[in-house]
């Protein structure tokens, strides 16, 4: 928001054309700010609006949509995890030996394998339960989403989840309105709930607490504590990737890879090259593209390019296209 002169309704397209001003006294530049910064923008698949109103203000909006993001280093504990066992100690044990002995009914699913823990995500943004999914999925845990807190309550009373993770922000239904009902359910009693939130400040959390969830994990979500969570409250033992399997896990370096991928002539990557080191992302995109309607073997080349200068990663399209020039 800028507190300043404010524009004209009929001068406001004006001002994202390079080079070009608005003639107010005592306003000076170069006329090429807001032009590169939505330009910018629209690369990255956004939109840049102005509203203004002349002797107020104005206020610059800027849309993009992108993914939750995932707090992972370098070494992480997941690439680490391949696994999981259940301590004799867990309260879970207890409650799959009282379900053996329950009458069979039509809400309740069969038992699963004995190794094998029922997660529910409740999250009304997919992307997000999508996250929590990828994570947990590939060691073992038969996770299930739901979209919005009905569908949860319903999920829940059908599966009886041992853990159950929780947004609480949804548009129909708080996460922690799901919760207290989620608890009136004698069935889930002993159900793990974690709270899921971007807003990480204790009274969220307390509130969190208080509704019936057992701990709270903020977004973005960072893997090794949702793992120690998972953990702790689950009493489980991580299995590891012993070191001989790292040791043998085949790895193909960058200059391998690149050596089997068709690219540009010496000449070509030159100008590419020079074309990065001016940051003209755009007409690095658009040679590239004409490269692949002179030679169709060249489109796994330009795809790397394309991605690489979508997310301005200039380093690497440096890297990349000097390999190409010999």
């Amino acid at each position: 928001r800028d507190t300043g002169i404010g524009i004209a309704k009929e001068e406001l397209e004006k001002i994202f054309v390079s080079f070009q001003q608005i003639n107010y006294q005592g306003v000076e530049g170069a006329g090429l700010g807001l032009a590169i910064a939505r330009k910018l923008v629209e690369m990255m698949g956004g939109q840049l609006q102005v509203t203004s109103t002349l002797g107020v203000g104005s206020t610059f909006t800027v849309e993009i949509t992108v993914q939750s993001e995932v707090l992972l280093g370098s070494k992480t504990e997941l690439e680490r995890v391949i696994g999981f066992k259940i301590a004799p100690s867990s309260p879970f044990v207890r409650k799959r030996v009282t379900s053996l002995l329950e009458p069979e009914t039509t809400h309740f699913s069969p038992m699963l394998k004995e190794h094998e823990l029922r997660i529910l995500v409740i999250d009304d943004q997919w992307q997000d339960r999508s996250i929590i999914s990828k994570i947990l999925k590939p060691l073992g845990f038969n996770v299930i989403e739901a979209g919005d807190g009905q569908e949860a309550l319903t999920l829940a009373r059908q599966i009886r989840p041992e853990v159950i993770f929780v947004d609480l922000v949804m548009t129909e239904m708080s996460g922690l309105e799901c919760t207290r009902r989620l608890r009136q359910d004698l069935k889930l009693e002993d159900s793990i709930i974690i709270a899921l939130s971007a807003h990480v400040i204790a009274q969220v959390q307390q509130q969190s607490l208080d509704a019936g969830c057992n701990a709270f994990l903020g977004k973005p979500i960072d893997v090794q504590q949702l793992l120690h969570l998972l953990a702790f409250h689950c009493h489980l033992e991580w299995i590891h990737r012993r070191p001989l399997e790292e040791e043998i896990t085949p790895f193909f370096p960058m200059s391998s890879l690149i050596s089997q991928l068709a690219g540009p002539s010496t000449e070509q990557a030159q100008a590419l090259y020079e074309l990065v080191k001016l940051g003209d992302v755009q007409s690095l995109v658009s040679e590239v593209e004409k490269l692949v309607q002179l030679d169709v073997k060249l489109q796994p080349f330009a795809q790397e390019i394309c991605q690489l200068a979508k997310n301005f990663r200039m380093r690497k399209l440096e890297e990349l296209i000097k390999k190409f020039i010999r």
